[in-house]
């Protein structure tokens, strides 16, 4: 994105208007600063948003990297939900090569947690 004079490294512009409680709004000094509850401000102020970085993921590398995940039921990505019969698994055996059998890095690329979270470490800097 493009970077606007006067906002802040960071953010992003949302809006010119009336900032409302909970926003983000450049004051007189160039700063990022939440409007306070009850504080009413006039128009034209310069509202902002923090610019989310997108998460990057990276397969476990061993069995010590996984064991926080340990009771996380998986699925293979992709799959659909069928009334029938769950598409979800539950943690499997796993080693410092493997989950299930299945290297590492395979299954990061093939898994999913059921909670729609990469099969993986979060390395988002």
């Amino acid at each position: 994105m493009k970077k606007i004079a006067g906002i802040p490294d960071g953010w992003e512009l949302d809006r010119i208007g009336t900032p409302v409680e909970g926003e983000f709004f450049v004051d007189a000094l160039g700063r990022a600063s939440e409007v306070p509850k009850g504080l009413f401000l006039s128009k034209n102020y310069i509202i902002i948003c923090k610019i989310e970085k997108p998460k990057t993921y990276r397969p476990f590398k061993d069995a010590a990297e996984f064991h926080p995940h340990r009771y996380k039921w998986w699925k293979r990505k992709g799959d659909v939900q069928c009334s029938k019969y769950p598409t979800t698994y539950p943690p499997a055996a796993y080693n410092d090569i493997s989950h299930g059998g299945q290297p590492w890095g395979e299954a990061f690329e093939q898994r999913i947690f059921e909670d729609g979270s990469p099969f993986g470490v979060d390395v988002t800097e």
